[in-house]
Formats: structure tokens, C-alpha cells, sequence
């Protein structure tokens, strides 16, 4: 029986190739968070970090883990990355 999947490009990709894509957005993420989030971007700064800093998947360990306290004193909508009249749903 042939396997089936559900996006088969994806699936299949190779590992190689799946690590430059997620180094890929990766990067994006990291660019979009320094630029329209404070909280990030001052984190960022203390860390020494900027967008142009993450090279390869590894770089995910340089960046800042969010605290519970962190959580708590941002709830509900300040760690968002996108203004609130854009968001559709919360969950």
C-alpha cells in the first residue's frame, strides 16, 4: 500500500533541506520580534542579541527564555507582535 501523506513535499523533505528552512524562519521570526515587539527587543538588547546575530539553528540557544513572572506581568496582550485591531482570535 502507498503512503499517504498529507503535504508530501513537506514530508519528504530532506533533512538538509528542512534545517535551512527552519533556520530560515528562524531568522525571520527573531527580525520580526526584535523590530515590533519592546519587551523582545530589550531583552534581546541585554542578551546581545540582534536579528543579524542568528546564523544557524544552534543560535536558538542564545535567545532569552520568557519567565512566569514575565507571563504575568505582560498578560493579556503585551508580548503580542501584532497590533490588537489585526488579531482575529485569542486562544
Amino acid at each position: 500500500m502507498p503512503q499517504k501523506y498529507w503535504d508530501h513535499k513537506s514530508e519528504t523533505r530532506l533533512l538538509h533541506e528542512l534545517k535551512e528552512l527552519q533556520c530560515k524562519r528562524l531568522k525571520k521570526l527573531v527580525n520580526h520580534v526584535f523590530k515590533t515587539n519592546k519587551f523582545y527587543h530589550e531583552k534581546f538588547l541585554e542578551k546581545k542579541i540582534t536579528p543579524e546575530s542568528i546564523k544557524t539553528l544552534k543560535d536558538i540557544e542564545k535567545l532569552p527564555f520568557l519567565t512566569k513572572q514575565d507571563l504575568r506581568l505582560y498578560y493579556p496582550f503585551g508580548l503580542m507582535c501584532t497590533p490588537l485591531d489585526d488579531i482575529i482570535e485569542v486562544h
